[in-house]
């Protein structure tokens, strides 16, 4: 059976991961060798989508990873796993831990512990953003009705991460550090 001596009556079990052809030759001192051929069709497992929602989440928050496979996958036959952890179903929410990129592989093995699709994709977490101060120069003024101050009051603050500011509901650009 493709070059391997085999016994005159039997069987072997296969587990081809592609569509694979085997050859079967027996021969004698006699007669020329006879040859027979079978094909197994293998239909390979694909993922066909994998997705995180929201691709930047605030440290601390969640993001939803959803995957799609063709139809050969059978969920009695194949383990799925993200980061290594058995999931099951189509999605799996991940809460990262630090800052920065984190990365998920989701993974499929068949029962013989072959890799079957090895895919991965990125969470980007950002800090929350910080008010760190926010202050008048003068929290009372006194003026005359229908007057102006006679001196401005002076609105102060210092903030972190932020990549917008409002002031009262008016944009304010770029934000102050």
């Amino acid at each position: 059976l493709d070059g391997n001596s085999v016994p005159a009556s039997g069987s072997i079990t296969v587990n081809p991961r592609e569509t694979t052809t085997y050859t079967l030759e027996v021969s004698n001192e006699h007669c020329l060798p006879e040859t027979y051929e079978v094909t197994v069709r293998v239909d390979p497992l694909r993922l066909s989508a994998l997705t995180v929602n929201p691709e930047e989440i605030t440290l601390g928050e969640s993001a939803q990873l959803d995957w799609h496979f063709n139809s050969t996958f059978d969920p009695e036959l194949h383990t799925v796993t993200v980061n290594g952890e058995e999931v099951t179903g189509g999605s799996h929410t991940v809460t990262p831990a630090g800052l920065g990129e984190s990365e998920y592989t989701l993974a499929v093995v068949d029962a013989f512990d072959r890799t079957l699709v090895e895919n991965s994709l990125t969470v980007n977490v950002v800090a929350p953003p910080v008010i760190n101060s926010f202050e008048a120069d003068a929290a009372t003024v006194c003026s005359y009705p229908g007057q102006p101050l006679e001196q401005p009051v002076v609105l102060s603050w210092a903030t972190q991460n932020s990549t917008r500011l409002e002031l009262n509901g008016q944009t304010i650009a770029p934000p102050a550090s």
